[in-house]
């Protein structure tokens, strides 16, 4: 008899361990998937959460995954239900739409995904030394306020708006540049000193005035790369002073009317500069360069 209760207790008592070590997991897994809607909750209301809150989650997260598809056949039947059933009551009652993710590399190098709100993704793979970059709520656009340069063919001024979509990288851009030069003329003539057959005798000051704007299109390509192209209305006044005091606009020299331009765009992080050229009435291209933050 008393063999016998000790066998039965020999038998009992693992198989009890096992059972509480597994319920013991499981809670703790309640536990982790709680925060983590917890978390994501806090971030699509806005809130900024930082690596150093996701971190610590996404280990753990990570070492019970691990647990579980190891030794998942040790578990009872009730605990495999309990499983599915925190499993499919997170993936469902937080109605997981695209989820945001952090990037980070592993420690072979290679690039993965940690993603933050789907515990059992077919890939976790953790660095604990990536980047601290804060899980925000996904934008929708990316807003820029450049500051931008006329070189040719003279220096002039100007600020630009682009906007972007944060996916797909299509946007627009409104822009203004001008020298804030007046383009006041008493009469007009030639570069070549005709002047209504006679000649023109010059003081030798010289005025240029620029004015343009414009609006268009712009697309990003990859991360750091894009392009824009757009139209708008220009006007290009190149003027000579005369040894009466008297300023003739050069007309050969000179236009208003349809612009055109066209142009690159490099991103590095939340700076982006662009570099175009512009025309005028189809005359000869002038250079545009530019710098701005994405607000």
């Amino acid at each position: 008899m008393l063999s016998a209760v000790f066998c039965s207790l020999l038998f009992l008592c693992p198989a009890k361990a096992q059972d509480n070590y597994w319920d013991s997991i499981l809670d703790r897994y309640e536990f982790i998937c709680n925060e983590c809607i917890d978390l994501k909750i806090r971030a699509v209301s806005g809130e900024t959460i930082t690596s150093g809150q996701i971190s610590p989650l996404l280990e753990s997260l990570r070492e019970i995954r691990e647990e579980i598809r190891d030794n998942a056949g040790a578990m009872s039947l009730r605990q495999k239900a309990r499983f599915e059933r925190i499993r499919k009551s997170y993936n469902t009652g937080v109605k997981l739409a695209p989820c945001p993710s952090i990037d980070s590399l592993s420690s072979d190098g290679l690039t993965g995904r940690a993603v933050v709100c789907s515990p059992f993704s077919d890939v976790i793979r953790i660095n604990p030394f990536y980047s601290t970059t804060a899980f925000r709520k996904e934008k929708k656009t990316d807003v820029t306020l450049s500051y931008s340069m006329g070189l040719t063919p003279a220096v002039s001024y100007g600020a630009r708006l682009s906007v972007s979509g944060h996916r797909t990288r299509w946007g627009g851009y409104l822009g203004f540049n001008s020298n804030f030069t007046p383009g006041d003329t008493d009469y007009e003539f030639s570069s070549d000193g005709s002047l209504y057959g006679g000649g023109f005798w010059a003081s030798g000051a010289r005025s240029i005035s620029v004015t343009r704007i414009s609006a268009g299109a712009r697309k990003l390509f990859g991360k750091r790369a894009g392009a824009y192209l757009g139209a708008g209305w220009g006007q290009k006044t190149t003027a000579w002073e005369d040894v009466n005091g008297r300023w003739a606009k050069v007309i050969d020299r000179s236009a208003g009317g349809l612009l055109l331009e066209c142009g690159a765009i490099i991103e590095l992080g939340p700076l982006e500069m662009h570099a175009g050229i512009s025309s005028i009435s189809f005359t000869l291209p002038d250079i545009e360069i530019g710098i701005g933050i994405r607000l």
